[in-house]
């Protein structure tokens, strides 16, 4: 792979090579040039487009993938999340964000399987992806991501597909009835990953792809803001006070300001590590068990001194008459307290509350998989991932514009 190329911008992606008939040379295949900023390949996957989105999920940088995981045996790294319609916590946060219209050029959208995405997603769903990619195509520029879409024989059922500035066609096991929906290209060998470019101001050239390269420098995360994303964030951010991040953009989630917070959590031991490393990072006092803060409360409350005005309390079960009484002494004596309580269809009555559900702004859940698990929730689970204790951050749920969102909270204190 080279290092460097003829014409290279900074950011941009060495592809292959392309054959120039009117120059008499080859010429390097590169994508990521203000005019190369979006790409639609059409042809069977395994023509060459499967190797293509492989190679750009493989570069050390972010890549959003809508569709299965172009990386076989693997859904996410660090620098990829992949979004099905399966997970609509996570298809939602990631159409916000492309409806945010992201600069960030570093950035690599790429939407493939589209038939499939379209058979997991509601209608509207599926037309709000689409308007949100014509969006950013319509207003791409040098800062914008880079979109990359693979189709074959479902080329129609996204419109936004007219809009992209640069086609690849690869003819390998082409049937007559794809090639229809094509236009007239040049003699072109049925080899995998051999193909034709189209793009405005220049006529079609025969290409082959070859191992990716690319000019960036440093791995490129998502669980670190973009370039631009500090701009976004508010100067009087305490970051003492972090909860967690946004899945994409890298935008925090604070500890919110109510009285009283419950953390629903059914995993009894990550349910204390969590209130361990929140209570760390928060600077709060940590209890484990109804002993502990019953202790507390009547400490404080017998205190003249001002001290500490977070408590993050681990409970094993929330069944205890003690309990209700206990919270109101803390409310009374101006203690924020933070519950970390597995999940129970009788939370509001041992909590004291009269409604009979909880204001879901004082309600948090974490890695619950199963409707019996977000109990008293009514939110959807979350999707079922093969480890859920695996992983730097632990997924959880939260009210955001009274719709209920995703955050990952870093296991790290």
């Amino acid at each position: 792979m080279p290092s460097t190329w003829p014409g290279a911008l900074e950011g941009s992606l060495y592809c292959g090579i392309r054959d120039n008939l009117h120059g008499g040379t080859l010429d390097p295949l590169a994508l990521g040039s203000e005019q190369k900023r979006s790409l639609l390949m059409c042809g069977l996957p395994e023509s060459g487009a499967k190797q293509v989105l492989s190679s750009l999920s493989s570069l050390h940088r972010k890549v959003l993938c809508f569709g299965p995981s172009p990386i076989e045996g693997s859904d996410q790294t660090s620098s990829l999340r992949v979004v099905t319609g399966q997970d609509p916590y996570l298809f939602f946060d990631a159409l916000d964000f492309l409806e945010s219209s992201p600069k960030d050029p570093g950035l690599t959208i790429i939407i493939h399987s589209v038939a499939q995405l379209q058979s997991e997603l509601h209608p509207q769903h599926f037309q709000r992806l689409d308007d949100a990619l014509g969006a950013l195509l319509r207003h791409s520029s040098e800062d914008s991501p880079l979109i990359v879409c693979s189709v074959d024989r479902d080329q129609n059922s996204l419109k936004s597909t007219g809009l992209f500035t640069t086609q690849w066609y690869f003819p390998l096991n082409a049937t007559d009835s794809l090639k229809m929906m094509w236009p007239k290209l040049p003699a072109c060998s049925g080899l995998p990953g051999r193909g034709v470019e189209i793009t405005s101001g220049h006529p079609p050239q025969v290409f082959q792809i070859t191992d990716f390269a690319t000019d960036d420098v440093g791995h490129q995360r998502w669980d670190t803001p973009g370039p631009r994303q500090e701009d976004h964030e508010p100067a009087h951010v305490d970051h003492s006070n972090l909860l967690g991040y946004l899945p994409f953009g890298g935008e925090s989630a604070l500890l919110p300001v109510q009285q009283r917070l419950i953390m629903i959590c059914p995993n009894e031991d990550e349910r204390l590590t969590m209130s361990q490393v929140l209570a760390h990072r928060w600077g709060a006092i940590h209890a484990s068990g109804l002993d502990d803060i019953v202790a507390f409360a009547d400490e404080r409350e017998a205190s003249i001194e001002t001290g500490q005005d977070l408590l993050c309390a681990c409970l094993a079960t929330s069944a205890d008459p003690r309990l209700a009484p206990t919270l109101e002494k803390l409310r009374r004596i101006g203690v924020r307290t933070v519950l970390f309580v597995p999940p129970s269809t009788r939370l509001t009555y041992d909590l004291g509350i009269s409604s009979l559900s909880i204001d879901d702004r004082e309600l948090i859940v974490v890695e619950s998989e199963h409707s019996q698990d977000m109990q008293p929730s009514t939110w959807p689970p979350l999707h079922h991932r093969k480890d859920p204790t695996a992983g730097d951050y632990w997924r959880a749920i939260i009210s955001r514009n009274g719709q209920p969102r995703l955050i990952h909270i870093p296991r790290a204190g």
